[in-house]
This record gives C-alpha cells, sequence and structure tokens, in this order.
C-alpha cells in the first residue's frame, strides 16, 4: 500500500488519480434560496421546490471518456431524521459541436432519499450514481446541473443546509490513489 506522496511519484507518475471538482454557483430560482449566516450554506426549506444551478467546465486534465462521481455536502437543520429528497438534473455536453441541451427535465436526473442522522448542524456526504461522460468526449466539455430538494414529497419537515456540490473525476496525472483517500490508506 503506497503510503507517501514520495512512494506514489516513484512508483506510479503516469499513473491516474482521482480530483475534487467543486461547482460554482451560477443562478438560483426565481424564488431565491436564502443564505445561512451561522452556519454558511444554501437554505432548502421543507414543502417547496426550489432550485440551484451549477455549471463547470471540466478540466483538461480529466481522463475522456470516465465517469464523474456526484454528491452532496449538506447538514441538517434540527434532529428530525425523516429522509431529504434531493433531485440533480444534468446535462453534460462537449464544448463543440455536440448535440443540443435540450430544456429542463431533458438531461438525465436521479433523486436520493438522504438520512440525515439526527444531529443538528453535523456535515453529510451522499452520492448520486456516476454519470457517464458524453459519447466521443472532447477536452472542455460541459456540465450543466439543477439541483433541488423535493420538499413536496420528502419526510423531513426542516430546513436543509447545502453547503456544497461536487464531483470527483479521474485525471490523466497523479491526484488521490483512491477516490476518497489519498495514498491508499
Amino acid at each position: 500500500m503506497i503510503q507517501s506522496r514520495q512512494e506514489f511519484i516513484q512508483n506510479y507518475r503516469h499513473a491516474q488519480g482521482w480530483w475534487d471538482d467543486s461547482l460554482n454557483v451560477k443562478n438560483v430560482s426565481a424564488v431565491n434560496l436564502a443564505w445561512d449566516t451561522s452556519y454558511g450554506g444554501w437554505i432548502f426549506t421543507n414543502a417547496s421546490n426550489r432550485y440551484i444551478w451549477y455549471v463547470v467546465q471540466m478540466p483538461h486534465g480529466k481522463t475522456l471518456g470516465t465517469a464523474i462521481h456526484p454528491h452532496l455536502h449538506w447538514m441538517p437543520t434540527t434532529t428530525n431524521t425523516g429522509t431529504v429528497a434531493w433531485v440533480i438534473e444534468y446535462w453534460w455536453k462537449n464544448a463543440v459541436g455536440d448535440t443540443a441541451q435540450g430544456a429542463v427535465g431533458t438531461g438525465g436526473s436521479e433523486t436520493i432519499n438522504a438520512t440525515p442522522n439526527g444531529t443538528a448542524y453535523v456535515l453529510q456526504l451522499d452520492a448520486f450514481t456516476p454519470i457517464a461522460a458524453p459519447a466521443s468526449e472532447a477536452v472542455s466539455s460541459l456540465l450543466t446541473v439543477r439541483i433541488y430538494r423535493d420538499g413536496t414529497s420528502d419526510a423531513y419537515n426542516d430546513d436543509a443546509l447545502l453547503k456544497d456540490f461536487d464531483c470527483h473525476l479521474q485525471l490523466d496525472q497523479p491526484g488521490s490513489i483512491l477516490e476518497t483517500s489519498k495514498w491508499g490508506t
């Protein structure tokens, strides 16, 4: 098992690694989400379907044709343990010459039901299914994501705080040896 950066570089200098690509907020729903100034994050209230958009250009070092692994970092705001229904809709297109993106709902989508751990303001990570790369993926492909909480159908009767949405992806150069650990430990 690799235990140091030096050992990794010596043995795997041409190997692929993992990278964590955070996406920056581009726009929010017509009824803006509130920002929690005490804990930092977007407040998704229950019984509403407000949404947030992210857009990212895939890094040039991404291994073409490999899937990305999207996930949310979020916090419950109470001790309620009813599930939170998080939804992503996405479009992943080559930067030039790909097919038209299409309107909301025409790309891929997934709903996950995340169960809070029963402690308010403790960070949680919940993952979506990996997303396959577009056919004949080219350098600088663009991922557009819309995220919302389906508060009209989930079982968590309180606010959920979205801290971050990001994707793990593989690079053509060393990053971390595993998706979730630096040196394999």
